[in-house]
């Protein structure tokens, strides 16, 4: 961990962010543990309470088999995304008391795929960290940018061992900074969704069900805000699908949206859209900044 007061880092009152390899135990005695690989961000230094914000991957040593592991339902996979969001008291100059939320899944890519939710507290010694001063970090955007991008995802749609279709996204977002931490955010999508071809129940293929290009088209829109830290923009919108919603799924949806800047002009997305707690699809893509 790395910590700055620069940059983005004046705007949220210090940060510290680096990478994790580590090990830990789901609290599940079928899946027992993972491996996992994370970027972790803590925020509010000047502050005795901190935010803290872990995104990743994490590995299985096995995962859900009907012949085999029929107990391991949670996991269709044994790599998953790996999210955390949670809180921090700074006790003394190295020990915090530490309580968050995790959930790891893999967005539907391969089901079964509840995933595991997990409440965890305990107290974390940390050595000490000294102010990175050789690296100057950016500034969080501060004028209105629009955006156009383009992904590529995928999602199980039926039981174990099931079809997995493929879904396309172009997308154009527009993005309006208030002040230097949030933004507002806004995206209209036009979607070739494989999904469309499945039923509703089984969630296989039905013959002679969206055969054609067209009718695998499908478009939505969405509108929420954005936490910015510098480089990295979260989006969380509300959204709703006008043409064509996804078999078993509702109109309404929510956009999870990871955007990592790379350049001045481009910007890797990771995005999972979901509606009532149950993923959609996860896609991975890019966007350019069309200012």
């Amino acid at each position: 961990m790395k910590e700055y007061h620069d940059g983005w880092g004046v705007d949220h009152g210090g940060i510290q962010h680096g990478l994790e390899l580590g090990y830990w135990h789901t609290g599940s005695t079928e899946h027992k543990g993972q491996g996992l690989i994370a970027w972790n961000l803590r925020t509010g230094l000047k502050n005795r309470l901190h935010w803290e914000f872990r995104i990743g991957l994490a590995y299985s040593p096995a995962s859900y088999e009907p012949d085999i592991r029929p107990e391991l339902m949670a996991l269709g996979s044994r790599l998953n995304g790996l999210l955390e969001i949670g809180t921090s008291i700074h006790l003394s100059p190295n020990l915090y008391l530490r309580a968050g939320i995790q959930h790891t899944s893999n967005g539907a890519i391969k089901r079964p795929n509840p995933g595991i939710n997990s409440l965890h507290t305990g107290i974390t010694w940390q050595g000490d960290v000294g102010a990175d001063k050789r690296t100057p970090i950016p500034l969080s955007p501060k004028e209105p940018s629009v955006q156009l991008g383009i992904i590529q995802g995928a999602r199980d749609a039926g039981s174990f061992g099931g079809t997995i279709y493929g879904v396309t996204e172009v997308h154009v977002q527009y993005n309006h900074p208030l002040g230097s931490r949030f933004a507002l955010s806004g995206n209209s999508s036009l979607l070739h969704h494989g999904a469309l071809r499945s039923d509703e129940g089984s969630g296989e293929p039905v013959l002679g069900q969206a055969e054609e290009l067209h009718e695998r088209l499908q478009a939505a829109a969405a509108l929420g805000g954005a936490i910015q830290w510098g480089s990295v923009n979260l989006d969380l919108m509300a959204g709703y699908v006008y043409l064509r919603p996804t078999p078993g799924f509702y109109r309404t949806h929510l956009r999870s949206q990871l955007n990592i800047r790379v350049s001045s002009k481009l910007k890797i997305i990771l995005l999972l859209r979901s509606t009532r707690f149950r993923a959609d699809f996860t896609a991975v893509g890019i966007s350019i900044d069309l200012r």
